[in-house]
């Protein structure tokens, strides 16, 4: 459909199609550029306005109040110290355990008599030779008692000879014993049992005090 419009500029009568409504173009008469309007009687489109989005809140991440404790220095070496000593206490266990089991019966021969701290002495020096000497043999063994207590298993044993930590003769006595409740540190005693080589102290089983 075609309608007319005047320039804005020179006042020129300009016939112009609908369709394009809208654009410009160059006045034929002065050459200005002018916008073709929208014909006669029509309604410009009611503008379209899209729906704004409501805001996002960002998303931030709070830090948490309850940070992890770190281990201090002291907490940590006592930690693993005792780690090391439960490790000891164990195999230490399942050596008399393993032992006493593969054993067929109490040790022959008459039985060795050596000090606590004599039989510690000689396997720190050579345990290759100790081992020769009296590994698997009777000894009567005497010494002060260092400690007095039960390993995993719940096995009794007491520790006799020498001043050092982990550095004496590890007596161990059968569950039902209970001989060593009335022994006390420091006290001197005489015990009786088969030598099962050194780990650590040297390790004495199927013990009987004297």
């Amino acid at each position: 459909m075609t309608f007319k419009f005047h320039c804005t500029h020179c006042g020129q009568r300009i016939s112009a199609e609908d369709s394009t409504c809208g654009t410009t173009a160059n006045c034929p008469t002065c050459g200005n550029i002018i916008s073709i309007p929208l014909p006669p009687g029509a309604s410009a489109p009611a503008p379209v306005h899209s729906q704004p989005l409501p805001p996002v809140a960002p998303i931030t991440t709070k830090p948490s109040g309850n940070k992890p404790n770190s281990p201090k220095p002291g907490q940590s070496l006592g930690a693993l110290f005792l780690i090391v000593v439960a490790g000891i206490a164990l195999s230490q266990s399942e050596w008399f355990k393993s032992s006493s089991s593969s054993s067929s019966g109490a040790a022959s021969g008459p039985p060795i008599n050596v000090s606590a701290d004599t039989l510690f002495s000689t396997y720190r020096a050579n345990e290759v030779a100790a081992d020769s000497k009296y590994k698997g043999k009777a000894v009567i063994v005497d010494g002060t008692v260092q400690d007095i207590a039960k390993d995993f298993l719940g096995s009794p044993y007491v520790i006799i000879g020498s001043s050092g930590v982990l550095s004496g003769v590890q007596c161990m006595f059968p569950k039902s014993d209970t001989s060593l409740g009335r022994l006390s540190k420091g006290q001197r005693i005489t015990v009786r049992g088969e030598v099962n080589g050194k780990m650590v102290n040297v390790l004495l089983h199927n013990c009987s005090l004297q």
